[in-house]
């Protein structure tokens, strides 16, 4: 018996060091956050994923427990076969998920879950997307990790199996009696029924970073998959009458006692165009202080128009862009729009709210729209027109995604001259998106995926600069609206934490031109967000926009300024007072600019409330928030 536990303490070990190895790895893949931190914040880091490892580590031992137990029972070969194969099929798909994990975590900013699988699961596009990764150094890094487990396996665990006695029945089942239970109790992190383990408890530090690298990835995504993302569970601050409340005098229109709205407009345009460009982060916009370079048409078609300086993407994807502009919804923390069929029957759509003002209306993409479910999203705001990847020729498809942006465009320039009616369009380039592949000449050289991704960048500013200067020479430019808008930000260019957020990947540019424009070479700095959109725009046309019940008018004098924007887990808010950013699972604001006021963080927390309790509530005929205002 004493050799069984011999061997169960040492193969419990085996494992603690797998999972503490597998954080040093990730703190090493993120250089970048892990430099900031000191010697003992890096020490809290190992010793609190301590808690999430025994955890996991508790859950793999059952399986070995009772092979060991009954191995006096089962031939010693078989028993050894049993364990190996177990412990090789585990240590392969934990070696996977850490090494995913370092990749995601990069470009998303935060740890592995269930959310990729419903982008990587058999989608052509998402291959595309992995394809700006390097995958190569992932592969060796994941067959590294499978090779240093696999020979210490051997080494050191492997021969004490063979030295194994035979059992009397009773120390079977003593054995097992003795270390189901404390392995259960592992598992959970506890006795306390209340207190499972969970993601907040290995939370130690103001830190988003270390405590983020605390987590066990194995764990994370177990635990996602099993709750279900944590499906509809909202993060409650207060009472849902308070919570209202404060999200009404958020959207309030004072207008009528405050004056009139700036005017943006000297005519209802006959052609609108809704431009959405693929991670038009404002790190590289210069005005918006940004790296010079990258996009200049960009800088230069800012003194023709109406340029937008303090607008935040709602969130990190363009689902969450496409959604909030669209419909006027904002970034949820956890969930993806698109995936539910109820909300997408009950938001207000600018499409039809255009249609039934006398326009016609399109949309224009070069890659599929199957992906992510977008296709459907799209029908529900009964465009006429819809052109995706398989409306053009095959030949053309020289992006991994689809068609290249100047061709897509091209496309769109001919479906606005030949239009006899109004037309709302709208378009979604796709040159920019990873794997950051462009064809033409290179103006950043490099091939890491940031030079890559400023690359990709100027080739599409070049390609929208090239329909608007198409467009200008045109009879109905003078008639026209273009409003260029990011779908979101990006963590490139890669200065600043990926988590700091406020000032930094979710600020993006937004730009109005064309001839129906009252003013030009103007910048306009109060602060909106993506969701303010709709009502804003709708505001302008003349058009009526109280559907849209989450979003603001931003130009109407008297609505306050701010911005609300949704990461995994958290959100950002920014008002005049300055910005946050707040931890649903640390409960806690983790970082700060300015100096932003308590009734700042009480607002952000409401308004994610309501967010929240709105999504939940969709599935009911009547949502609960839409009947109540």
């Amino acid at each position: 018996m004493l050799t069984r536990l011999r061997f169960l303490v040492f193969y419990f070990l085996f494992w603690i060091g797998c999972f503490e190895g597998g954080r040093v790895l990730f703190l090493l893949y993120q250089w970048r956050d892990t430099v900031r931190l000191d010697l003992p914040l890096i020490a809290g880091i190992l010793l609190h994923g301590l808690k999430m490892d025994i955890s996991v580590v508790s859950a793999i031992m059952i399986v070995p427990v009772c092979t060991v137990a009954r191995a006096g029972f089962l031939p010693q070969r078989e028993a050894k076969r049993l364990i190996l194969g177990y412990t090789l099929a585990v240590l392969a798909i934990s070696s996977l998920v850490t090494v995913a994990d370092l990749e995601l975590f990069s470009v998303w900013g935060y740890r592995i879950d269930a959310s990729p699988f419903h982008y990587l699961m058999g989608s052509k596009e998402a291959l595309a997307s992995a394809a700006g990764s390097p995958l190569a150094f992932l592969f060796v890094l994941l067959l590294g990790l499978l090779t240093a487990g696999t020979i210490v396996f051997a080494k050191a665990l492997s021969p004490q199996l063979d030295r194994l006695s035979k059992p009397m029945q009773l120390q079977s089942v003593l054995l097992v009696a003795m270390l189901i239970p404390g392995l259960t109790i592992g598992t959970r992190g506890g006795i306390d029924r209340r207190m499972a383990i969970s993601a907040g408890s290995v939370y130690f530090s103001r830190d988003n970073f270390a405590n983020q690298a605390a987590i066990n990835p194995v764990w994370n995504l177990v635990s996602s998959i099993l709750t279900g993302g944590g499906s509809h569970r909202v993060q409650r601050y207060t009472d849902s009458r308070v919570a209202r409340a404060i999200v009404d005098s958020l959207l309030s229109d004072r207008d009528a006692t405050h004056g009139s709205r700036q005017k943006l407009l000297r005519m209802r345009p006959n052609k609108i165009v809704l431009v959405f460009w693929e991670s038009l982060t404002g790190k590289i916009v210069e005005p918006l202080g940004g790296v010079r370079g990258i996009t200049p048409n960009f800088t230069r078609l800012s003194h023709e128009g109406i340029l937008f300086d303090r607008i935040y993407a709602s969130g990190s994807r363009t689902t969450n862009g496409l959604v909030a502009v669209l419909t006027g919804f904002p970034s949820h923390p956890t969930e993806n729009p698109l995936q539910s069929a109820e909300l997408g029957a009950a938001l207000p759509r600018v499409s039809i709210d255009m249609a039934e003002n006398g326009y016609r209306t399109g949309f224009f993409y070069g890659a599929a729209l199957a992906f992510d479910s977008r296709n459907r999203f799209l029908l529900h705001g009964h465009y006429d027109t819809i052109v995706e990847k398989k409306d053009f020729d095959e030949r053309l498809w020289g992006s991994p995604w689809g068609v290249h942006d100047p061709i897509m465009l091209s496309r769109l320039f001919s479906a606005l001259d030949t239009a006899t009616k109004p037309i709302f369009a709208v378009t979604l380039t796709l040159s920019s998106h990873e794997p950051f592949t462009v064809p033409g000449r290179v103006t950043i050289r490099g091939t890491d995926s940031e030079q890559k991704f400023e690359n990709a960048q100027a080739y599409t500013d070049r390609a929208v600069a090239g329909f608007v200067e198409r467009a200008k020479k045109t009879k109905w430019w003078d008639s026209a609206l273009v409003i260029i808008i990011a779908d979101h930000g990006s963590p490139y260019p890669a200065y600043g934490s990926a988590l700091a957020g406020a000032s930094n990947q979710y600020r993006i540019p937004m730009l109005w031109l064309g001839g129906a424009l009252a003013v030009r070479d103007t910048v306009i700095h109060r602060i909106g967000s993506q969701s303010d959109v709709p009502k804003t725009l709708l505001a302008q046309l003349g058009i009526s926009n109280r559907r849209y019940l989450l979003s603001k008018d931003f130009l109407a004098p008297g609505t306050p300024e701010f911005a609300f924007y949704s990461f995994r887990n958290g959100f950002g808010f920014v008002d005049a007072s300055g910005g946050y950013v707040f931890d649903n699972i640390a409960k806690s604001v983790i970082y700060r600019v300015g100096s932003p006021l308590k009734s700042s963080v009480n607002a952000g927390r409401a308004f994610q409330q309501i967010v929240m309790e709105q999504y939940r509530d969709l599935s009911a005929p009547r949502p609960a928030y839409l009947a109540a205002r």
